[in-house]
């Protein structure tokens, strides 16, 4: 049992992984459980795309209209969108 402990000690240092065999899962589990991982890892992926392309029209938004984002917030609030009507309502 140590030595196997230190054998996957060893791994993990100089490999960074080690890989376990007859653990008593079906393969059916494993491959369920690796698809689940590729779905969070492409809905992050796609969470930070979104956060970027957001972040960067934030940024050109700001830099555009800084008259806007000088007044005080009362102000800004009368040109808040209304999502009733589906966007941007005059004051």
């Amino acid at each position: 049992m140590a030595a196997r402990l230190i054998s996957s000690c060893r791994a993990v240092h100089n490999v960074g992984f080690f890989y376990v065999t007859d653990f008593g899962i079906s393969q059916e589990d494993v491959d369920e459980q690796f698809a689940i991982g590729k779905e969070v890892r492409l809905a992050v992926d796609r969470l930070a795309v979104v956060g970027r392309r957001l972040r960067s029209s934030l940024l050109t938004l700001a830099h555009a209209c800084p008259q806007v984002f000088d007044l005080p917030f009362e102000e800004r609030a009368k040109y808040a969108a209304d999502h009733a009507n589906g966007g941007y309502s005059a004051p």
